[in-house]
């Protein structure tokens, strides 16, 4: 009788073992990214009659303020969700931060509703970049026992904010 063939060894490498207090390390460094860029998304949205007053325009034109952030967010998730499972979460999360506070300094520099529009799109980006990896970067520092608790604190967090 012909004898199956041996299954390849498995090449992957096993999941790291991270001491407990650095896995809440990891998870009290990205909560702050996430809780702020959903707090952002909610913060424009109450000072949209201030900025009308503040530009003198008309509320439609500021709202695109608030639609310029997220629709950039919403469009760019996946792609960069992808992106970063090729080039590692961690570096596409740190960039995220920076384009995010540069674009939120920016924006608070506007001299006009279109250069605050253009600098919440800057922003968005790097929002989306933040929200996109923040999951899978708390989820890799956590043993598969122990996910649950870290997702039901990042979820807390996503309430939160």
């Amino acid at each position: 009788m012909k004898q199956p063939p041996k299954p390849e060894r498995e090449t992957t490498t096993p999941p790291r073992r991270i001491p407990t207090a650095r896995k809440w390390l990891v998870f009290a460094a990205v909560a702050p990214g996430i809780f702020v860029t959903l707090l952002d998304e909610i913060g424009v949205n109450q000072a949209v009659p201030r900025i009308a007053t503040h530009f003198n325009a008309t509320i439609p034109d500021v709202q695109w303020i608030v639609l310029a952030y997220l629709l950039t967010v919403g469009a760019l998730l996946l792609p960069i969700g992808r992106v970063a499972d090729m080039i590692g979460h961690r570096k596409i999360y740190l960039a995220g931060v920076s384009i995010f506070a540069l674009g939120g300094l920016l924006a608070g520099f506007s001299q006009s509703v279109l250069m605050l529009v253009l600098f919440k799109v800057m922003q968005g980006t790097g929002a989306a970049m933040i929200q996109a990896t923040g999951l899978p970067i708390i989820t890799s520092a956590f043993p598969t026992a122990q996910r649950g608790r870290a997702i039901g604190g990042f979820v807390g967090v996503l309430a939160m904010g």
